[in-house]
């Protein structure tokens, strides 16, 4: 072994500072007997009986070393004998203190008086020498092994008292050869999840059974289902592992841990040492977690591996128990109290249960020949957490034979021939210009024959048969397809068993639409049955069968015997002569009349056409007659204010009306009245009338557009009234005809 370099004046054993030069060993001996001379034999002699009286106690080791007594104050190389070994001394007294390191050496469990300490080393030491008192101290030896550490080490005076440290020298040699292998024991706790949930299901095959009155319908199987599904999951396999030196030096350790499955736990410690024995053997405890996939696993399996030459490693083994941590319920109970059925399950189960079903012999419980009922059976399955119920049915459909009918019919009425004229014009007015077309009418002449019915009779026999074996009272219904019921007469209202009953009727319908008659014969307990017999009407005729229609203005007489229909066009024209029109109008009506005759018809029907026509209609421009407007081309005209009557011109030669001027008492204001001549009328747009009132003979055009005076007037004559001025711009918007 290497010494390691240590601070301060901390140097191993025998590795001490070299002597100063011109130091001369042989010299310092020869000095030594000459202060013993001095001193004299009885000198010498004191001190060796002093020496004896002297010779300190030692402290007892925590450890239960060797520890013997030496006097002076020897190196480690000197007390082990040997001349390789390393020394750490420790001093003065002030540098002993509780964990205080120097080296590989912590000082621990030192005392207040600084008499008692302990250590801890890293390297096993194989002595330690604690000097105290005036002659020596104690000599603690750990050899052969070593140690690692020890405590209340010091030096005892006499009686109680104790020898405060002076200083402390640590010593160790090369470590022994360790031969004596780790051992390793392990706990496992291997736990998981459990999760089973129940499932119920109810069924029945067939769900549907069908037979005939008083018989059986057949068996139905009621199916119970269970399912248990049982889910697996979180294993866990948790533990420690404990790792045992029992060698005198540390063990680096590397420890592994799996199970028989392949699954590598995570291994934890706190250390990557095992510590070294002192009185006990050095433990080293680690934890693991390993996170399978299922519980196959048997055992786990711990592996030490020794980091340390000659220390084999160690195994250790120890077999799983899974705890099951369990959510739900592993059994449960299957009750069915139709079936009379309770069993107690842990499993999935499939139960078959068949159950018999009959049909009632009782006619009364049949509806329309059918009686059906469904029969609904309840399962339950309940445990611990558990409650499920399901249901399931099965329709037991049974019939009874129904009764059967036949039956005839025969239809009769009244039929009274009448008929009906109507004269129509497709186009009612025309309106034309003065000399044109106007336009075009078609008149239409539409004679009609009604046959008018009464007195429908329907007549006939129901016959009603029963093929049961039973009596069955029954009732009929007879109606025909237009809605119309029969009035029945039955001699009986029970047909017996493979027997028949004849039933009468007579039917009153409103008319000959029904071409069908359909008896309904409902027995008890049976579905109803129907028999028709188409209905063939005869009739009993009456009335004009043949008639002529005329139309004199069409120019056309024709003998009919149906429904007949004449279209004629006709074109209407405007007069051209002016004399037919006033104010630019002429209207006329021309009516057509058309006759229907026979042996009891006399009819006779119109229609009209108006025709309106009108000459030609232009929009003017009217004003009063006066002067033109200066600075323009156009013939507009401003007046004077005048008593007299002032022409209204329109389009620059139309006389179209009369203008007069009043003015008011107080001449501020001017009534203007405009009368239209015939022939002329107001446009009756916005604004068609304007006035202007000027003060003076204008200088320039002014638009009619801007005059300050205007009113949208349309029927003549005009009376406004403005401020009095000498001269009126007067503007109306008129149309001519």
């Amino acid at each position: 072994m290497t010494a390691r370099r240590l601070p301060g004046h901390l140097l191993p054993a025998g590795r001490l500072p070299r002597r100063p030069h011109g130091v001369d060993r042989t010299r310092r001996r020869a000095h030594a007997p000459t202060r013993t001379r001095r001193t004299g034999t009885a000198l010498l002699g004191l001190v060796a009986l002093l020496g004896s009286l002297l010779l300190p106690a030692v402290a007892a080791s925590a450890t239960g070393a060797t520890v013997t007594v030496v006097q002076g104050n020897s190196t480690c190389r000197a007390l082990l004998g040997d001349a390789d070994a390393y020394e750490i001394k420790v001093e003065p007294t002030a540098a002993i203190s509780d964990a205080a390191s120097f080296g590989p050496v912590t000082i621990t469990g030192v005392n207040s008086a600084k008499t008692l300490l302990g250590f801890t080393s890293t390297v096993p030491l194989a002595a330690v020498f604690v000097k105290g008192g005036p002659v020596g101290g104690a000599l603690y030896d750990y050899r052969p092994d070593g140690r690692s550490s020890d405590a209340g080490l010091g030096v005892t005076g006499y009686g109680d008292g104790r020898y405060q440290i002076s200083h402390v020298s640590f010593c160790w040699g090369e470590p022994p050869v360790v031969r004596d292998a780790l051992t390793a024991t392990k706990t496992a706790v291997a736990s998981y999840d459990r999760d089973v949930t129940w499932s119920l299901t109810k069924d029945a095959e067939p769900t549907l059974l069908e037979g005939a009155a008083g018989g059986s319908a057949g068996t139905a199987t009621w199916g119970l289902g269970v399912v248990k599904t049982a889910t697996e999951s979180g294993f866990l396999v948790t533990g420690s592992i404990t790792v045992r030196n029992p060698n005198a030096v540390p063990v680096a350790v590397t420890v592994t841990d799996t199970l028989d499955d392949g699954t590598v736990a995570d291994v934890t410690c706190p250390a990557a040492a095992v510590p070294a024995r002192t009185t006990v053997d050095g433990t080293l405890v680690c934890t693991y977690t390993a996170s399978p996939t299922s519980r196959a696993a048997a055992t786990n399996n711990a592996v030490v591996v020794s980091g340390t030459d000659g220390v084999p490693g160690a195994t250790a083994q120890v077999g799983l128990d899974w705890v099951q941590h369990l959510t739900g319920t592993e059994g449960t109970t299957l009750r069915d109290e139709r079936l009379g059925l309770e069993v107690p399950l842990t499993a999935s189960a499939e139960v078959p249960m068949p159950e018999t079903f009959d049909c009632p012999d009782d006619p009364g419980a049949y509806t329309g020949g059918v009686h059906e009922r469904t029969e609904t059976n309840t399962a339950t399955l309940t445990g611990d957490g558990v409650a499920l119920e399901d249901d399931a049915s099965v329709v037991i459909r049974c019939t009874l034979a129904a009764l059967t009918a036949t039956k005839s019919a025969a239809g009769s009425y009244d039929l009274v021939t009448s008929w009906s004229l109507t004269k129509q014009v497709d186009d009612p007015s025309h309106t034309g210009l003065r000399g044109q077309v106007a336009g075009t009418s078609t008149w239409t002449v539409v004679a009609d024959r009604t046959d008018t019915a009464s007195g429908w009779s329907v007549t006939g026999e129901v016959a009603v048969s029963n093929p049961s074996g039973v009596d069955v009272p029954f009732t009929v219904a007879d109606l025909l397809d237009d809605g119309t019921p029969g009035q029945v007469d039955c001699p009986a209202t029970t047909v017996p068993a493979h027997d028949s009953v004849t039933c009468t009727y007579t039917a009153s319908p409103g008319g000959a639409t029904a071409t069908l008659n359909t008896a309904t014969v409902t027995g008890a307990g049976s579905a109803p049955v129907t028999a028709t017999a188409p209905v063939a009407f005869t009739a009993d005729r009456s009335g004009d069968q043949s008639v002529t229609l005329a139309d004199p203005r069409l120019g056309t007489s024709t003998t009919i015997t149906d429904d007949t229909t004449l279209s004629v066009p006709e074109t209407f024209l405007c007069s051209g002569d002016s004399a037919d029109y006033v104010n630019g109008a002429s209207s006329r009506t021309e009516t057509n009349t058309a006759t229907l005759t026979g042996y009891d018809t006399r009819l006779t029907a119109q229609a009209s056409v108006r025709v309106d026509c009108s000459t030609p209609v232009y929009a003017e421009t009217a004003t009063g007659a006066g002067t033109r407007w200066p600075g323009t081309s156009n013939w507009f005209m401003y007046t004077a204010f005048s008593t007299s009557t002032v022409d209204l011109v329109a389009g620059q030669k139309h006389d179209a009306g009369d203008i007069t001027m009043v003015r008011s008492a107080d001449g501020r204001t001017t009534t203007i009245t405009i009368t239209l001549h015939p022939g002329f009328a107001l446009s009756g747009a916005k604004d068609d009338v304007k006035i202007q009132p000027l003060a003076q003979a204008p200088t320039r055009y002014l638009q009619p557009g801007s005059f300050t005076h205007k009113w949208t007037r349309t029927t003549s004559p005009v009376v406004v009234t403005v401020p009095s001025t000498a001269f009126y711009g007067i503007h109306l918007d008129v149309v001519r005809w």
